[in-house]
């Protein structure tokens, strides 16, 4: 897939020719964005004091959609290739149009000409060239550390909710331990079956019929028997 970025490598530079050549450069992958910034740059390069008045009319003749026109006229703009100027303006003569700018030329000039500065080593200090280094580094390094708390932080919280699923899962599937009756299983296997499946239960615990008498006994010590007599628990006895 191609790239739809500038690149501004110093051998496309060294290649261009003639404005085909610019147009691929600055609009790479895009023959109708290409097609486009050749209309606008030849209208304006050969109108009358470089200047119309509206552009859609020409993109229109020559067959670019204004979705295209807009946006290649709003890249050029944002390049310092072409400007719009107001009619309240003096130096255009009160006149509302596009035309081609200066800018882009000014901006790459201005570019060579730092780059050449910075080179040399007569102009600034070592130590001022050492401190923005430095000051790259510790970005660098705070940067770092805000992204290992987010990433201690995020891991935190996903145990956090690991561990309250987990929770809540056992809660729901492991109740309290439960205990059946030996007289239930043994008289009626099939409803102690269906009782543990209601249950739900992974615990369960078999009372003989003496323990089972002796637990109702120690909830309730002074039980009547049918006769109205208290009979005493098998503690007491």
């Amino acid at each position: 897939m191609t790239s739809s970025k500038v690149d501004l490598s110093f051998n496309k530079i060294r290649r261009l020719v003639d404005l085909a050549d610019l147009a691929e450069l600055l609009f790479p992958g895009n023959r109708n964005q290409q097609h486009a910034f050749l209309v606008v740059w030849i209208s304006l390069k050969w109108a009358r004091h470089h200047m119309v008045p509206n552009l859609s009319e020409i993109a229109k003749r020559y067959g670019v959609s204004k979705r295209t026109l807009e946006r290649v006229r709003a890249k050029m703009r944002r390049m310092g290739l072409i400007d719009h100027v107001s009619r309240f303006t003096q130096r255009f003569g009160y006149r509302e149009a596009w035309t081609l700018s200066t800018r882009f030329e000014k901006s790459l000039r201005q570019l060579a000409e730092l780059t050449m500065q910075f080179k040399n080593t007569s102009v600034g200090s070592q130590d001022k060239d050492m401190l923005i280094l430095q000051l790259a580094q510790g970005v660098i390094m705070v940067l770092n550390l805000i992204a290992m708390l987010i990433t201690v932080h995020l891991t935190l919280r996903d145990l956090e909710a690991n561990e309250a699923a987990v929770t809540m899962i056992r809660a729901r599937q492991c109740p309290a331990c439960s205990a059946i009756p030996v007289r239930l299983i043994l008289e009626n296997p099939a409803c102690a079956g269906k009782l543990l499946r209601v249950m739900n239960v992974t615990n369960v615990r078999v009372l003989p019929r003496r323990s089972s008498r002796s637990l109702v006994e120690r909830a309730r010590p002074d039980a009547k028997d049918s006769a109205g007599r208290v009979e005493p628990s098998e503690e007491s006895a």
